[in-house]
């Protein structure tokens, strides 16, 4: 009976320690890689596939644009660095593709000159 639960409480101990993984990458100690600014703020701009964006307001050459429906106007931005509008003519293209300017996260080029 002793050897019985002997072993018993080793099979558990061993079950406890097994179901004990790391909290990091793979299961160990070591965190994974954290994700650049630039792919953090992709996520924000586009979540994990796409997002779409309605506008509050919209301004044209730092004056507010005229004849423009904001209740209309949608921008899809893609993970992939593409872009969608609904209602954007004539500052954006039906679609096109999106970049950072130059360094600064904060800053969107759209198809390579706007």
């Amino acid at each position: 009976m002793k050897h019985l639960l002997a072993f018993g409480l080793m099979a558990l101990l061993a079950f406890v320690f097994i179901s004990c993984g790391g909290g990091g990458e793979n299961g160990g100690d070591t965190p994974g890689p954290q994700p650049t600014p630039e792919q953090q703020q992709t996520e924000r701009l586009a979540g994990t596939s796409n997002k779409t964006w309605r506008a509050t307001s919209i301004t044209l050459n730092g004056a507010p644009a005229q004849n423009y429906n904001t209740d209309n106007f949608r921008l899809t931005f893609t993970s992939n660095r593409n872009y969608n509008t609904v209602a954007g003519d004539p500052v954006w293209r039906s679609s096109g593709a999106w970049a950072f300017h130059q360094d600064n996260i904060n800053r969107i080029i759209f198809d390579n000159d706007q």
